[in-house]
């Protein structure tokens, strides 16, 4: 049995956390070192005096250099006592009533007397009645004096850079309609300068502003070029209406080639045939696909200039190679046939196709090609230019619909018993321009020539006669003439012809 255990009996590990050092502990503890001493070079024994050597007081700390005083390391500068508070002032005594109502005041009396004013207000003057007192001076800036009402209407009567449609500028007429919004011819109230205000539909806009809109302004604002159409502004109605806002011009191709007195020389077609490769040629360069061409949207002014407007199906395309884009674009008349067969990856010579179609309409007075529909439109180009083969077209056979338009027309495949419906119209052209319209009119796309590969050719540079701008034929002209007072004018002739 072990022994009992006492109070004072520990074993080695209980409660040594409060128990007091031991011997062997104590004896570890090493002396604290006494701290090394400084080095002073003044009392090396070289340099020491022989008042120091002697035993003589410690030497005095050495003044700063150049007389300047040690520095002072305070976080802060003391702060300045606050200024003597003196004892307010007495308010000035009231001004004395008049000798009839004076009476005597024992307290205001024992007053001291006030400080008089620096400068008492003057009195009023004998004789006319007294004015009311002047108006004490401040020393904030006086409120403007409003304008007169009729000034503050007159100001808001004028336009802002961005005007009102109400305000500035008034409608004349309804000069075209196109897919995305009505051209209307207007006059501006301040200058009296026609324009051309092009209304952007937004009926169909359920998600705010029509982005084919969007995008005809950023391309519009980007674009300079004699034969483009500049827009100017863009302003909006009182309504919430969106205007786009282009310079006028007095016709279109469209309105003047079915004009009777209208007779277009050879130069003058050539001159209009030039503008038109010029501004496409400016176009393709900027990679920008009008992707609409057709005659009422060449438009033209009395000076005989040329512009390519209505940039609604516009769009900028990749020069290296050719994007995945929509082929419902184009109206139907100038639609080339790779279009037609379901193309989707194309570039600018869709626009060159229809170069070639206006081209030639400069001679016919007519559209080349009047299809009623895809198929058979298809049909009349091959009527008129040949079938299409791998012959004209390598790649003809790999298009998205070619099958099926075969199918639908057999005489595509099979034209050997079809008159040569090129020889009539070969026989108004010289031979340099037949040449161009072939060039232009190529089945293939990459063998079709560009804007600046047409303006390259004979007709332009060697053929006689130079061109030259009908400007004198378009100013004789009796009003303007575009395509939707054209169609007015044979409703008319027409109602007047029947019984």
């Amino acid at each position: 049995m072990s022994p009992e255990r006492r109070p004072d009996d520990r074993r080695p590990d209980d409660r040594r956390r409060w128990s007091a050092p031991r011997e062997h502990d104590q004896a570890r503890v090493l002396p604290r070192k006494a701290p090394a001493p400084r080095h002073d070079a003044r009392r090396e024994p070289s340099r020491l005096s022989l008042s120091e050597r002697l035993g003589d007081p410690p030497l005095e700390p050495r003044a700063p250099r150049d007389d300047r005083e040690p520095r002072t390391y305070a976080r802060a500068p003391p702060e300045r006592a606050p200024p003597e508070r003196l004892p307010p002032e007495r308010p000035p005594p009231r001004a004395p009533p008049s000798a009839a109502g004076r009476t005597a005041h024992t307290a205001r009396a024992a007053w001291p007397a006030a400080r008089p004013p620096a400068r008492p207000p003057p009195g009023p003057p004998p004789g006319p009645p007294p004015r009311p007192p002047p108006v004490r001076p401040d020393t904030t800036p006086a409120a403007p004096t409003p304008p007169p009402e009729a000034e503050v209407v007159e100001r808001r009567r004028t336009p802002p850079p961005f005007a009102e449609h109400d305000e500035a500028y008034e409608i004349v007429d309804q000069v075209g309609e196109g897919t995305y919004g009505q051209v209307y011819k207007a006059s501006a109230e301040r200058s009296g300068a026609l324009v051309a205000l092009k209304k952007i539909r937004m009926e169909a806009a359920k998600e705010g502003f029509p982005v084919t809109s969007m995008r005809e302004i950023k391309l519009l604002q980007s674009l300079r070029h004699e034969n483009v159409i500049r827009l100017q502004e863009i302003m909006t109605s009182r309504a919430g209406s969106v205007y786009m806002v282009f310079e006028y011009m007095e016709h279109d191709l469209n309105g003047v080639l079915v004009h009777p007195d209208v007779a277009f020389t050879e130069a003058h077609r050539k001159s209009l045939a030039s503008q038109l490769l010029q501004g496409l040629a400016y176009l393709h360069r900027r990679a920008v696909l009008h992707r609409d061409l057709k005659g009422s949207n060449l438009l033209l002014n009395n000076a005989g200039i040329l512009k390519i407007a209505d940039f609604g199906l516009a769009r900028t395309y990749y020069k290296r190679h050719h994007g995945d884009y929509t082929n419902r674009v184009v109206t139907l008349w100038y639609r080339p046939p790779e279009l037609l067969l379901g193309a989707t990856q194309y570039g600018p010579e869709v626009d060159m196709w229809g170069a070639g179609c206006l081209f030639l309409e400069l001679f016919l007075r007519h559209a080349l090609f009047q299809g009623h529909d895809e198929i058979h439109q298809l049909h009349v180009i091959t009527q008129l230019l040949g079938p299409l083969t791998p012959e004209s077209w390598p790649s003809v056979e790999t298009m998205p619909w070619f099958e099926l338009m075969r199918m639908r027309d057999d005489r595509n495949t099979n034209d050997a018993d079809t008159p040569d419906a090129w020889a009539p119209i070969a026989a108004q052209l010289s031979p340099a321009a037949a040449h161009l319209a072939r060039g232009l009119l190529t089945y293939d796309p990459a063998k079709r020539w560009s804007a600046a590969e047409a303006l390259e050719s004979s007709y332009f540079t060697t053929e006689e006669p130079r061109a030259e701008p009908p400007a004198a034929v378009l100013a004789a002209l009796n009003g303007e003439w575009h395509e939707m007072q054209s169609k007015r004018a044979r409703k008319k002739a027409r109602r007047h012809v029947g019984p």
